[in-house]
């Protein structure tokens, strides 16, 4: 019988690994049980059944009788205890000298060898293996007898070829998490994009579990070894959290912070974007009409911004209306304005121009026009004043010419 040992550090050991060898040592030698251990972790034991046969192993094949051994001789095994102290996957591999593969037991049950290694688990301080080597069945003769009225056939000579090769124990043990993370940034004004990364463990067999705690935040995420958040100028405590697939677990922690942008920077007009949007207007009107006007005004402010809206006739370049507001933030504001039509029957081209003022300069922002098409009066002449008593008028003058030429 054999016990392989393997020393072990573990991770927060209340005793030395010293000792802790010295008690395990002394406890099989008390046993009288002789340690096996190598460096690397890695041992090879040699096994070996000679050739040989067992004669007469008897079996009751009679149908009338329920089946029962008379006789069983047992087959010689090849024992080997594994004893496992370091947590670890452990694989088991055979190399037969001559080719003949024997059946194997492990912990009682019967392994399939036709692949290297021929067992691989997952195993911690403690577990124990019991391995049993033992020759294939060959039959070389039978023959039947009538033992006290009852048919009996007697397998006589069952016989192996020697068995002689290696049994290879090795096992990886299990690597000790690394908790830490490293991070960079792409800042943008107002906010920043951190990458957040673990470079430890196999993401398909690891889980990670981050936390963000920080300017009115409390944000827990169960990803893969990084994540992306976007966050504002602050401070910051990020943990991560990583559980191996043995259950160990361990952490780490940084504070981040963010620096608040220059308020210079936050001046750029390239950073403030006004967009119109959703304008509602008359299709058609009429000359010299009034007309009301709605429309929307997306805007992207990273600092108060006064804002200046201006309704120009595209033909004339004509203020058609105005208006001002001060805006800061993200959001839309909606208005109303309402302007005079052309006095001439022709379309209005008309364009909603967004400024806003940056120092003593107002800077244009991105306008959006639309086209009324104007429709003229019709005209009604019984409407007109004075239009009847000039018609009987100018009827009585050209009869009067005509009567005064034919008469």
């Amino acid at each position: 019988m054999f016990i392989i040992d393997y020393n072990k550090v573990k991770e927060r050991v209340p005793m030395g690994r010293t000792t802790r060898l010295l008690l395990v040592m002394l406890l099989l030698i008390l046993m009288g049980i002789v340690p096996i251990s190598a460096d690397p972790i890695e041992t090879i034991v040699p096994y070996e059944i000679p050739k040989g046969l067992i004669n007469v192993i008897q079996r009751s094949e009679n149908i009338y009788i329920p089946f029962h051994s008379l006789v069983e001789e047992e087959y010689p095994l090849f024992k080997v205890n594994y004893s496992v102290l370091l947590d670890g996957w452990l694989n088991i591999c055979i190399e037969p000298v001559n080719d003949t593969l024997p059946e194997i037991l492990v912990n009682d049950e019967e392994v399939f060898l036709r692949q290297t290694p021929f067992w691989q688990e997952m195993v911690y301080e403690g577990d124990f293996f019991e391995l049993a080597v033992y020759p294939s069945e060959h039959l070389n003769d039978t023959f039947t007898v009538v033992q006290d009225d009852v048919f009996v056939t007697v397998y006589d000579v069952y016989s192996w070829l020697t068995l002689l090769g290696n049994l290879t124990f090795s096992l990886d043990p299990r690597e000790a998490i690394n908790p830490e993370f490293t991070w960079t940034f792409e800042k943008q004004v107002g906010e920043t994009t951190l990458t957040f990364k673990s470079d430890w463990g196999d993401f398909e067999r690891v889980d990670y579990s981050w936390l963000l705690i920080g300017e009115g935040m409390e944000v827990e995420q169960d990803t893969t070894r990084f994540i992306t958040p976007v966050l504002h100028p602050g401070e910051y405590m990020v943990t991560l959290t990583i559980i191996d697939e043995f259950g160990y677990s361990a952490s780490s922690s940084q504070t981040i912070l963010i620096e608040p942008d220059p308020i210079d920077a936050l001046y750029d007009p390239a950073l403030t974007e006004v967009t119109v949007k959703d304008i509602q207007y008359p299709s058609s009107a009429g000359v010299n009409e009034l007309v009301d006007l709605v429309f929307g005004l997306g805007f992207s402010c990273p600092v108060p911004r006064d804002m200046r809206v201006d309704l120009v006739d595209v033909g004339t370049d004509e203020v058609l209306a105005s208006l001002e507001d001060h805006l800061n933030g993200e959001g839309t504001e909606y208005y109303s304005l309402s302007i005079a039509t052309s006095k001439v029957a022709a379309p209005m081209n008309i364009i909603v121009k967004p400024s806003f003022l940056n120092g003593e300069e107002w800077v244009e922002a991105n306008g959006s026009s639309f086209v009324i098409q104007l429709t003229a009066p019709v005209e009604d002449f019984g409407s007109v004043p004075g239009f009847p008593i000039a018609g009987v008028i100018m009827g009585l003058v050209g009869l009067f010419l005509l009567k005064k030429r034919y008469w």
